[in-house]
């Protein structure tokens, strides 16, 4: 979040809202014991919602007319790479952490992110 800096709502706070979608394609590779490195490339799709409200006037000698305007909304495209580190328990419980990066299509790489990870293979 952070505050607007123009306009009828200024000092008021915003927030931005992101949605990703991704399809990925990974191969896991055995390195000890049941210990993993999966590394994976995929599809990336976002979609981001600016939330900036705004307030127009038009007067007119018979008339006050009022726009308003709230949101933008925008796609990216782009490619996912990330690296999964894991240990696989013979239940087929798995838990262990990733890091993946994103490369969107106009900007480039667009960070490193380190997270978690659990899952069930069957």
């Amino acid at each position: 979040d952070w505050k607007i800096s123009n306009g009828i709502f200024k000092g008021y706070k915003t927030i931005a809202v992101r949605q990703m979608a991704d399809i990925t394609f990974s191969k896991p590779i055995k390195i000890f014991g049941n210990n993993f490195l999966e590394p994976g490339l995929g599809f990336k799709l976002k979609r981001e919602y600016h939330l900036l409200p705004d307030v127009s006037f038009e007067e007119t000698p018979e008339q006050l007319y009022l726009y308003t305007s709230y949101s933008d909304i925008f796609y990216e495209i782009g490619f996912t790479l990330c690296l999964d580190y894991y240990y696989q328990f013979s239940s087929g419980f798995y838990m262990g952490l990733r890091a993946d990066t994103n490369v969107i299509w106009a900007l480039g790489f667009e960070g490193l992110t380190f997270s978690p990870l659990f899952g069930f293979r069957f």
